[in-house]
């Protein structure tokens, strides 16, 4: 099994992340972040001979791999379970007497296996003698083969497939079953045909006294009546694939690529439960790539000891985030977070969250039209998320941005009517470091006795922003923006979301406002009345957000306070 494997992607630290492996290991991000790479170059590490990382000019992201050790007695049987017939005495550094085991054409000296067994390093002859017959590689097409029916003797018990396991072990068997009939409520059984054995399916239960491997005609007949392999969906299929395996298969590692793949979210989130639970119970280890928060979900929920660890890729440097399953189950519990899709953002390279749906459904839609019209100016492969209030953005962005996701955040401008721990939350919640708490309080009050003075209980802020302000009275509005921006949090200059794009009639506030507002921006890309993206107003406040973001010095991802 695997110690540790180093890597070239940068942490947030700015130095190569190691990952400690454990039992589940599930590698997120957005496309093309290097989550397939990274598993094939471990597949091809632990089965191919040929494979050193640090002179493999095809490794892009895996440096060295470093192995657990494995204890002598359970060296011995693996060696023996091969027809090694060796004892302790026998297998020592300086026996070079040879075995011809069951795996190999030819044969082996005891000395290098004992060498490769227990050498510190990550050698290759360990691959080649253990690690490749115990790593299995599942793809959305290998998978999909996992219950085609094998050739099979009951009275060999070698136990080398998992058919063979489950016939001979009843209570592994009778758990594979309680599982598929917990997941798709079929009933499972053995049909034996000739030399071939496979499973099959049924939406009834058999009769009582039905005895799957007799040769009665009623057993029989009730058998060819089952559903096989052919008749279920693909997502039954890779379902219970990995399942079997899982449970029965002799592979200590298994790789999983986009294991949601066939899925529907309520299958995906039993799924991730169900690897994380039987992979901790069985001791393998598991790596994973997926673009579903439901398997995450199901993975954390298990109690089970996992990884998550979020990969990015900007064209140049390969990055990446562990992230602490404890924690990401502890913020999943907080009603708030869980009432947005959170998880989602975990899959996307940048992330936004507003003060309400209005405001998310709004800059969404101003962004789309950017990507469409002037697409250098728009974000990228962006979620974005809503709170409920200004006052809890930050929140959201906290999180997110521990996560190592880009989050800026956007409240209006009337935040600065707040002040004590409440304005505090706002800095400290884009991380900006308290050694600038003071001046940024002293900025915000300036700008807040301005509006105050106006006796208008903040309408002229509201409507106007700080376009009401001149000379003396704008450079501190500026500046106290201009510094907010550096860290990703970035109030509406024109006081609040209803401001923007004046001459786009609409009325009133909220979900009323958002709908009078989408039907005058146009539906038609193609009609005169279609409003496209100008250098100005909203769409240059949505292209400020974005030079944040595509920032990768950008400030406010790590805690500094």
């Amino acid at each position: 099994m695997l110690k540790n494997i180093q890597t070239t992607l940068i942490n947030q630290l700015q130095t190569k992340t190691t990952l400690e492996i454990t039992n589940v290991n599930i590698f997120v991000g957005p496309n093309s972040s290097g989550k397939s790479i990274f598993l094939k170059e471990l597949n091809n590490y632990l089965t191919l001979s040929n494979v050193e990382f640090n002179n493999n000019y095809d490794a892009k992201i895996i440096d060295t791999i470093e192995f657990s050790s494995i204890t002598l007695e359970d060296q011995l049987q693996y060696i023996n379970s091969l027809g090694g017939s060796i004892n302790k005495e026998q297998y020592n550094a300086d026996n070079w007497n040879s075995l011809r085991l069951d795996n190999f054409s030819y044969n082996i000296a005891i000395s290098p296996i004992y060498n490769a067994f227990n050498s510190s390093e990550s050698n290759r002859d360990r691959v080649e003698y253990f690690d490749n017959f115990f790593t299995l590689y599942l793809n959305g097409q290998t998978r999909l083969t996992m219950l085609q029916s094998i050739d099979f003797s009951p009275y060999d018990k070698s136990l080398l497939s998992p058919f063979a396991k489950m016939y001979h072990h009843k209570d592994l068997y009778d758990e594979f079953k309680e599982y598929i009939k917990d997941a798709f409520d079929l009933f499972t059984y053995f049909r034996i045909d000739g030399s071939y054995i496979e499973f099959v399916f049924s939406r009834t239960s058999a009769p009582e006294d039905f005895d799957e491997f007799s040769l009665k005609p009623e057993s029989t007949e009730f058998l060819k009546k089952c559903l096989t392999h052919n008749d279920l969906s693909d997502g039954q299929r890779s379902y219970i694939g990995i399942l079997l395996q899982l449970l029965a298969g002799n592979p200590e590692t298994i790789i999983i690529d986009e294991v949601e793949a066939f899925l529907h979210p309520p299958l995906a989130r039993k799924l991730g439960s169900l690897i994380s639970k039987i992979a901790n119970d069985t001791n393998k280890q598991i790596f994973l790539s997926t673009h579903s928060p439901n398997i995450i979900l199901g993975a954390i929920q298990s109690g089970a000891k996992t990884n998550i660890i979020r990969l990015t890729y900007d064209g140049t440097i390969g990055r990446s985030t562990i992230i602490d399953s404890k924690h990401l189950t502890s913020i999943m519990a907080h009603p708030l977070i869980r009432s947005t899709s959170f998880l989602d953002a975990l899959f996307y390279k940048n992330a936004i969250v507003t003060e309400s749906d209005s405001d998310r459904a709004f800059y969404q839609e101003i962004n789309f039209r950017l990507s469409k019209f002037t697409p250098e100016k728009s974000i990228t492969d962006c979620i974005f998320l809503n709170a409920q209030n200004k006052q809890t953005v930050g929140t959201l962005v906290r999180e997110l941005r521990n996560l190592g996701v880009p989050t800026a955040s956007i409240i209006d401008l009337d935040f600065i009517k707040d002040g004590g721990s409440v304005f505090t939350e706002y800095l400290s919640s884009v991380n900006i470091p308290k050694t600038l708490h003071k001046t940024i309080e002293t900025s915000k009050t300036t700008v807040q006795n301005y509006y105050k003075n106006l006796h208008d209980d903040f309408k002229t802020l509201k409507s106007k922003g700080i376009s009401a302000l001149q000379g003396e009275d704008l450079s501190p509005a500026e500046l106290l923006l201009e510094t907010l921006g550096k860290y990703g949090q970035f109030p509406v200059p024109v006081g609040e979301l209803e401001c923007w794009l004046p001459q786009v009639e609409s009325h009133n506030h909220g979900s009323k406002w958002l709908i009078k507002k989408f039907e005058n921006l146009g539906f038609d890309e193609f009609s005169s009345d279609y409003i496209k993206p100008e250098n100005n107003d909203v769409w240059e406040f949505i292209s400020k957000i974005n030079q944040w973001l595509e920032n990768s010095q950008r400030s406010g991802m790590l805690s500094t306070n």
